[in-house]
């Protein structure tokens, strides 16, 4: 994963008229405010078969390193069974 092109994507990331999502890499997607300023890092994986979206955290107090190590937490969890929400 190249942590450097990824942030420079998410700091680039244009405003736009709604809320968007932007998919980085690894599962990892960024939800852009339509300010373009609030930027909300997720995670998306399979949970007991249903996709869901884990909040990892907001961008740019956590970095993209930060957010990929917490997602490998997750993932792990869901694969040992348990609920990373609990």
């Amino acid at each position: 994963m190249d942590f450097r092109a990824l942030d420079r994507t998410l700091r680039t990331a244009k405003p736009k008229s709604i809320a968007y999502d932007l998919a980085l890499d690894g599962g990892l997607s960024a939800r852009i405010a339509a300010n373009g300023k609030v930027k909300t890092l997720y995670w998306r994986g399979k949970m007991g078969g249903r996709v869901t979206r884990f909040k990892l955290g907001n961008y740019p107090a956590m970095t993209l390193q930060k957010a990929a190590a917490k997602a490998l937490e997750i993932r792990s969890a869901i694969r040992n069974g348990e609920d990373p929400n609990l």
